[in-house]
């Protein structure tokens, strides 16, 4: 149970937005009485363990209670990102969506229209958030991405006042410290040379990224050699067929990716638990063995350091307002072994931060009646959809070797027909052909297929394996008002209804994957790949990162967005929403930086503006 019944400021969620907000609070403002709740449970909030954690200064402990975790992904039958926290108790009360979502274990897809298609999303509903079982890769969102709408006509321009060069505004030189900062505290591993604003589409640095580069995989360098100088022509353009002299050639770059994990012993200049550098697990998604990936539990520790309180198996499920329409009361199910056991709590607040994701978030704005003036609650969900396109190298490039990607190639980050065709990231996989053939599958078919056995299949084995390649690319979804959370009929166990989705890729995305899928051929062939997976490009199919975007959008005015530049709600000048929930825009890169520099940057103007 809390301590308290009042606090001044109550943060709702606790995985990397939560954290850094309670953190950077618990810093600058150390007179103030901070609550953090958190629906589920695991073994780092577990009480029995809290007083150790927080006397852990070498971060022995930190890692040793992650062990169990470990072992219940290595001994679950299907490997699936959420295993390793299928059998704790909080995982069966606090559900997480699947990986498929195919079940409707926790959001229901709205199938009413025909052409819908299911949003298949992933999130860890846990103490630390999905940071417990992220992949870690960590680019800054280039500059073109949060001005859609000036240099394409989609979507929104991000909302700021500071200006470019130029004098045009320019949320990249708004955001650019507030990026360096969120580096410096999750501890991000690059080489600023390679991610110069020529390979990243004007996205200059203040500041160089705190460790040097993990190093990249020898397949990565195979490909790096085999691409060396190698220009696409992009869109090209004939005229009687002869080619136009404007189309556009670009360079093929491949570079280490950012990434939240360490390439050397880290601890930010001594200001949190020293955490040692990556060795190489191949099976670090979901779970670092040794914490060398960045999580969560690394700014929660501090911020209980500093007096911020935690009251975790607290389900929130209403926010209340006074008469000036301002939050007074956080209304929440506090449980203990299963939601039958719930306890009804009520904590009076001055302050009250979400730090949940794009479909959390407006399910409590929505349970709550809240912030409906503008109508986009719910509205304009994102993800970065994901397809693969795989091949067989003429050489052995040995993979599942350390981190599952350790090189990108941002080249169609942007482009010059983004008004009609989105742009995309592309991943250099070390892990084979991924989905599209296990090593199970090619076991299964040498045996089962071609009749082989012994030595000779050891040896077909290797000699197919060693040469998989895979690329994956990550493209754009531009806001749409039909992609939408509403509230389901049905309850969750807590009696509380559930999220429900209604979702269909459009035919911008779709473009964007034939789009995608033709480079990624032509750079395959260019590297004298063969059984090239697709052969021909196709709309067909799709992935998800589970990078959930929108639904409460930031604007200038609150006649069409639900809060400020900085979070804030229009409507409740004492609620401000963490996370990519604001995101006007998704960009083509994974979302967890601008997360952390969106909150930094928040926290920072609640602070100015609350001396």
């Amino acid at each position: 149970m809390p301590k308290q019944t009042k606090y001044d400021i109550v943060i709702i969620g606790s995985g990397v937005a939560g954290a850094l907000a309670a953190y950077k609070l618990s810093v600058e403002k150390k007179n103030l009485s901070i609550l953090i709740l958190e629906a589920s449970h695991n073994q780092y909030s577990d009480d029995s363990n809290r007083e150790a954690l927080l006397a852990d200064i070498d971060n022995d402990l930190s890692i040793s209670l992650r062990k169990d975790l470990v072992v219940s992904f290595a001994k679950s039958p299907d490997k699936k990102s959420l295993s390793p926290f299928d059998n704790l108790l909080s995982a069966k009360e606090v559900i997480s969506p699947t990986d498929s979502n195919k079940d409707d274990k926790h959001f229901k897809h709205d199938i009413a229209i025909g052409d819908s298609d299911l949003f298949k999303a992933n999130y860890l509903r846990q103490y630390a958030g999905t940071t417990m079982i992220w992949r870690g890769n960590c680019p800054r969102m280039n500059p073109s991405d949060f001005t859609m709408q000036t240099k394409n006509q989609l979507a929104m321009d991000w909302p700021t006042d500071v200006v470019d060069e130029q004098g045009n505004p320019s949320f990249y030189n708004d955001i650019e410290p507030f990026y360096a900062e969120a580096e410096k505290e999750l501890g991000i591993a690059c080489d600023a040379d390679e991610w110069n604003e020529k390979n990243y589409h004007g996205a200059k640095r203040s500041t160089p990224f705190p460790m040097p580069p993990i190093v990249q995989s020898y397949s990565d360098n195979l490909i790096k050699d085999a691409l060396k100088g190698f220009k696409i022509l992009d869109f090209p353009e004939y005229e009687n067929g002869v080619l136009k002299k404007h189309s556009i050639e670009k360079e093929i770059v491949v570079v280490p990716i950012p990434q939240a994990r360490n390439s050397k012993k880290y601890s930010n200049d001594g200001k949190q638990q020293e955490r040692p550098a990556c060795q190489g697990n191949a099976n670090c998604i979901p779970i670092c063995p040794i914490q060398a990936k960045y999580d969560a539990t690394v700014h929660l520790n501090l911020a209980l350091r500093n007096g911020v309180e935690l009251c975790s198996k607290s389900v929130v499920y209403k926010l209340a307002t006074d008469d000036s329409g301002n939050i007074n009361k956080v209304c929440f199910y506090k449980w203990d072994k299963t939601a039958t056991d719930k306890v009804e709590v009520q904590v009076e607040v001055k302050t009250v931060f979400i730090a949940a994701n794009g479909i959390e978030t407006p399910r409590l704005l929505l349970l709550s009646d809240l912030a409906k003036k503008s109508g986009q609650v719910g509205k304009n969900l994102m993800d970065h959809l994901n397809g693969e396109v795989v091949g067989l190298f003429p050489k052995n490039v040995y993979p599942f070797r350390g981190p599952q990607s350790t090189s990108a190639i941002p080249t169609f980050c942007n482009h010059e027909k983004r008004k009609e065709i989105g742009a995309f990231n592309i991943t250099i996989g070390n892990d084979g052909w991924g989905k599209s053939e296990t090593p199970e599958t090619i076991l299964s078919n040498l045996v089962d297929e071609k009749k082989i056995f012994g030595s000779e299949l050891k040896k077909a084995f290797k000699n197919r394996i060693q040469k998989q390649l895979r690329f994956s690319y990550s493209t754009e979804m531009l806001p749409q008002q039909y992609n939408q959370v509403t509230l389901a009929e049905e309850v969750d166990a807590f009696g509380i209804k559930r999220p429900k989705i209604k979702f269909k890729i459009d035919d911008y995305s779709r473009k964007t994957f034939v789009y995608a899928q033709t480079v990624l051929i032509r750079i395959l062939k260019k590297m004298k790949a063969t059984e090239i997976k697709p052969a021909i490009p196709t709309e067909l199919g799709y992935g998800s990162t589970s990078h959930i975007m929108g639904t409460c959008r930031m604007g200038n005015n609150e006649n069409d967005s639900v809060v400020n530049t900085y979070g804030q709600c229009w409507e409740h000048k004492n609620l401000y929403l963490l996370g990519s929930s604001v995101y006007p825009s998704g960009g083509t890169v994974n979302p967890t930086l601008t997360i952390a520099a969106l909150t930094l940057r928040s926290v920072e103007n609640f602070i100015k503006n609350n001396p």
